[in-house]
C-alpha cells in the first residue's frame, strides 16, 4: 500500500506485432464496408482498398492491398 505522496506510472501492452506494416489511423477511411487508403502510382494518387490488422486511436496494421 502506497502512501499520499507516491506516484506510480503504468503502461499496459494489449496488442503487439512484429515485421508488420503500420500506417497512421488518419491515413484510412471507409469504402463501403471496408478501408482504403491513398498510394503514389506514376506521381498520381490513387484510391486502394486496403485489409486492415490490429487498430488503435492513433495507428492501423495495413495486413494487405498495398
Amino acid at each position: 500500500r502506497l502512501g499520499d505522496a507516491y506516484r506510480v506510472e503504468l503502461e499496459f501492452i494489449v496488442q503487439q506485432a512484429q515485421d508488420v506494416l503500420q500506417v497512421p489511423a488518419s491515413a484510412l477511411f471507409r469504402a463501403g464496408d471496408g478501408w482504403a487508403a491513398y498510394r503514389i502510382d506514376h506521381g498520381r494518387a490513387r484510391r486502394t482498398e486496403v485489409q486492415v490488422g490490429l487498430r488503435s486511436a492513433t495507428a492501423a496494421q495495413v495486413t494487405g492491398g498495398l
